[in-house]
């Protein structure tokens, strides 16, 4: 659960850098299928729609309200990112 704040690295008593273990550690379990379910929930909204969360009317009424343009899914966008994934040979868990 490693939010990579850094903060270790100030108290580590060995002047060490775990954030690096961590950030390894999250890719290993991300490929081997361990990580959180909503960590691969995450993954699949961002490549569907280029958005990290998913979008709603109750989102776009409230930029609506606060004078902000509507948010929309963005295809051109997240086409990019699944060639990026594929690249990368980021998958997606279930597919």
């Amino acid at each position: 659960m490693c939010c990579a704040c850094e903060k270790c690295i100030n108290v580590c008593p060995q002047d060490g850098d775990p954030t690096h273990v961590f950030n390894n550690l999250k890719q290993l379990s991300y490929k081997e299928g361990l990580a959180p379910e909503s960590v691969y929930g995450l993954v699949k909204q961002l490549l569907q729609t280029a958005w990290a969360y998913p979008l709603s009317s109750a989102v776009n009424r409230g930029r609506t309200k606060l004078g902000l343009n509507e948010l929309s899914d963005k295809k051109e966008v997240a086409d990019q990112l699944k060639k990026l994934a594929d690249i990368a040979d980021l998958k997606v868990k279930g597919e």
